[in-house]
């Protein structure tokens, strides 16, 4: 249906109003009285001159055109009563749609080509301001010259190592602050309850104990023998158990203090690489982030780059076909003279 309607439309095209007037223009035909008249050779009609619509209307309807059964040709014919210009008149004619149909052709691609021009034009800006805004996101955001695999890769890294720092300070965090604890919790009275672990990593404290123990040990030995406060002995097993008292609460003071001292250390460490750690949580979220925009960015950049080509291939194909013109109508048999 598509071929019918485009033959159907050929067809009219070779008899339409405009072919006939570049045909009378062409061969002055609205100032020839023998073709308006349709004299035959020989005869001189009278000087006559028509409108070149008119002359064209005259033309029209001595036309036809019909199509060749099972073929894309088609017959057109012209009567006239002189033949050399009938012969003359179906030559023009037939050249004038030829030539029209040619310059329709190029008039198109001249379209074609201007507007795609245009639209290059338009994507090459668009493109070239795409691109440098891939750059700078790139240069803010310090993705030049490590991509972002690599810089995930590091981030992921950091974090694993900094969150085993943070488990390691948090256990010892809980180590110091109980051995804090149960320092604090040692009776200054009676301070003879001391953990083993301590005894063990101090040989002083181990010995002030023990100094501690036997002057409270002969002090209730005094005790037992029924001597009152009073007594030489008694008062001189007091001072001992006191003075030793003295010392080892001394040395358990200093063993807090240390302890104490270790344990705002840690929690100082703890909070130095809590930060750390928060900071390459959020170092790693903004990375996610730049990489969402990043890859918007460039797909936005490879659609434009993609249709860019598109628009040069067929900018190209334009250019070509306006210097390789091609028409697909021809004739295949001029007009011959009629007998």
């Amino acid at each position: 249906w598509s071929n019918q309607e485009y033959f159907a439309t050929q067809h009219q095209i070779l008899t339409s109003r405009k072919v006939a007037a570049l045909v009378v223009t062409r061969l002055s035909l609205h100032r020839d009285a023998g073709f308006i008249n349709g004299a035959a050779p020989g005869t001189k009609p009278s000087p006559q001159i028509l409108p070149i619509d008119g002359a064209a209307e005259l033309l029209r309807s001595r036309i036809s055109v019909k199509p060749v059964t099972d073929s894309r040709l088609a017959t057109v014919s012209y009567r006239d009563a002189d033949p050399e210009r009938a012969q003359r008149v179906l030559s023009a004619l037939v050249d004038v749609y030829v030539e029209q149909n040619l310059d329709s052709t190029l008039d198109s691609a001249n379209k074609r080509a201007e507007w795609l021009g245009t639209q290059l034009g338009k994507l090459k800006t668009e493109l070239e301001s795409q691109e440098m805004d891939l750059h700078d996101f790139k240069k803010t955001n310090n993705l030049l010259s490590v991509s972002f695999d690599d810089q995930s890769n590091m981030l992921r890294a950091e974090i694993q190592q900094l969150n085993t720092n943070l488990t390691e300070l948090k256990t010892r965090k809980e180590h110091v602050a109980s051995r804090l604890a149960v320092l604090q919790s040692i009776n200054p009275e009676d301070p003879a309850l001391i953990p083993q672990g301590e005894l063990l990593g101090n040989q002083g404290l181990g010995e002030l104990r023990a100094s501690y123990i036997a002057a409270k040990q002969d002090v209730d030995r005094l005790n037992a023998l029924g001597k009152g406060e009073n007594h030489p002995d008694v008062r001189s097993a007091n001072v001992t158990l006191k003075s030793a008292r003295m010392a080892l609460m001394t040395e358990l003071g200093n063993i807090r203090e240390g302890v104490a001292t270790d344990l705002q250390a840690v929690q100082r460490e703890l909070a130095g690489v809590t930060t750390l750690y928060d900071s390459a949580k959020s170092q790693a979220m903004g990375l996610n982030i730049n990489e969402v925009r990043f890859t918007r960015l460039r797909r936005t950049k490879d659609n434009t780059e993609r249709v860019f080509g598109l628009v040069l291939e067929r900018s190209t194909e334009s250019g070509l076909s306006k210097l390789m013109p091609f028409n697909n109508v021809r004739v295949l048999d001029r007009p011959l003279k009629p007998g």
